[in-house]
């Protein structure tokens, strides 16, 4: 039986071996070219540039340019995270872990955490 939040455990298994060879062609496809040793500001800029086209998508509602925004946005993200000695993959979780036990609310469809709803 497939739970909507846990889903099926062989597709969620297929997903984390599809997630982790993309990061990992991610990385080899920057190394080849020369990216992981480059500038990280660089990298930064250019993912502020994707930034901007992710917006432009949205706001003239093409879902292809959304999708591609969100790829660049990620390969941009896993390169400036090797670039400065991270994991992309580790920068996530830390974040979910960060994120997991926090209490709040959603306000007009943005969660808020609770020590800001005090104010």
């Amino acid at each position: 039986m497939e739970d909507k939040i846990m889903g099926n455990p062989f597709e969620d298994a297929k997903e984390s071996f599809r997630l982790y060879s993309t990061v990992k062609n991610i990385k080899k496809w920057g190394t080849e070219r020369g990216i992981t040793d480059g500038d990280p500001s660089r990298q930064l800029n250019k993912l502020m540039e994707e930034l901007g086209e992710l917006a432009e998508g949205f706001n003239k509602k093409v879902p292809e340019q959304i999708e591609d925004s969100l790829g660049d946005m990620f390969v941009v993200m896993t390169l400036f995270a090797e670039q400065n000695g991270l994991n992309i993959v580790d920068c996530i979780q830390s974040a979910y872990e960060t994120i997991k036990d926090r209490e709040g609310k959603t306000v007009d469809g943005v969660f808020v955490k609770s020590e800001d709803l005090e104010d």
